[in-house]
């Protein structure tokens, strides 16, 4: 027999709906888990045997298959211990459910005495469960918070026999009304900003809390988003520089009549903007002699040979920028690229040779300042 029911994962900040499948069959006893599931969702096996047993119900000794759905899609997260527990307990013939099982979404992680945990993503979950049209939601009781934000029909439970009483007909579902806590997760967060800046209904306190709560998260969330990148891309960016969060005085001190700095620096205009001005307008009529009958146009348009031809460099600048290759702090792409803007760096300061120091400002752009930016 083959029973369906539905649970979720989390895609980035939104809502995936998962139809978890389950089929029994004979032949030696095996739990099975198909369709693209991650490390927890593959320990589900063991914590939904154990919160089965544990819950007074019988796990079954028969070949038991889960289907994950679509298969294409990874799932990740324990939020399906609660739907794969439901489904075998279905097909097993001790769950004889009173509720319409495929219009309810099931979500939660499975202690081993088969008490229900909440899980990461279960705003945006419960979000999408409302948009698609889902009866009602099934939560752990941790999940209040969440389910109120929702306000969709939601059934909060304590336990896997809480489930299963609530689908027996045994227990209602319905709109929390409690006004949440701020939400704990960085994709439910995500999920409800939107809707929260739209109505206006941000008190200064829930406004504190996300100030706080998306700069706690901001570093990991950056060094995952670094992992993405391979070395040979990381290798393509030229200057990698970090910006810091300016403070009121630099912002007004670009505003003409704005504040004067505390430091007692001009107002209006920033100080050395005429100056900055004047050495890009030397810089580009070098680079623009420099390629006249080329066709180049700007330093990093130079390939190598012309690099080794028309280039002057400093003894000094070269044994750096050998030490550093040596040392494996650039590959042979990445030091064309730091002499590219090494020369450029020249030309902003008038200098005909590419000097050490020029050298080292642009290895810095391209090795610490990648560490330390991101």
């Amino acid at each position: 027999m083959v029973v369906r029911v539905f649970g979720a994962t989390v895609e980035g900040v939104v809502g995936l709906p998962v139809a978890v499948e389950v089929d029994l069959s004979g032949g030696l006893p095996a739990f099975d888990i198909v369709g693209l599931p991650d490390g927890a969702v593959r320990e589900a096996r063991e914590r939904v045997r154990a919160a089965i047993k544990n819950s007074g119900f019988q796990f079954p000794l028969r070949r038991i298959t889960v289907s994950l759905a679509p298969a294409d899609r990874r799932k990740e997260g324990s939020g399906l211990d609660l739907p794969i527990a439901v489904a075998i307990l279905a097909a097993d013939g001790q769950l004889r459910p009173r509720r319409p099982l495929e219009r309810l979404l099931l979500v939660g992680e499975l202690s081993l005495d088969g008490g229900l945990k909440a899980v990461r993503g279960t705003l945006a979950m419960g979000l999408m469960a409302k948009e698609a049209g889902f009866q009602a939601v099934v939560l752990p009781a941790d999940s209040r918070p969440e389910a109120a934000w929702v306000r969709h029909p939601a059934f909060l439970g304590a336990s896997l026999r809480d489930v299963i009483a609530y689908l027996e007909g045994k227990a209602e579902a319905a709109v929390v009304p409690s006004e949440p806590e701020p939400s704990h997760t960085y994709g439910d967060l995500e999920t409800s900003l939107a809707s929260r800046r739209r109505s206006g209904r941000f008190s200064s306190r829930r406004r504190a809390f996300i100030r706080r709560f998306l700069s706690a998260r901001r570093a990991p969330e950056i060094a995952r988003y670094r992992q993405k990148i391979s070395g040979p891309i990381a290798d393509r960016f030229d200057l990698v520089v970090d910006v810091p969060r300016p403070d009121g005085f630099s912002l007004w001190s670009a505003v003409p009549g704005g504040e004067p700095a505390p430091d007692g620096g001009p107002s209006g205009t920033p100080s050395g903007t005429s100056d900055l001005a004047r050495r890009l307008a030397a810089a580009f009529e070098r680079q623009r002699h420099r390629f006249r009958g080329t066709p180049f146009r700007f330093n990093g348009e130079m390939d190598v040979a012309f690099l080794r031809k028309a280039m002057s460099i400093s003894p000094a600048a070269r044994r750096l920028l050998t030490e550093a290759v040596r040392q494996a702090a650039l590959t042979g792409r990445g030091a064309v690229r730091a002499l590219r803007v090494a020369r450029t760096i020249a030309d902003l300061e008038d200098a005909a040779e590419v000097a050490e120091a020029h050298v080292a400002e642009a290895l810095a752009f391209r090795v610490e300042g990648w560490d330390e930016s991101l």
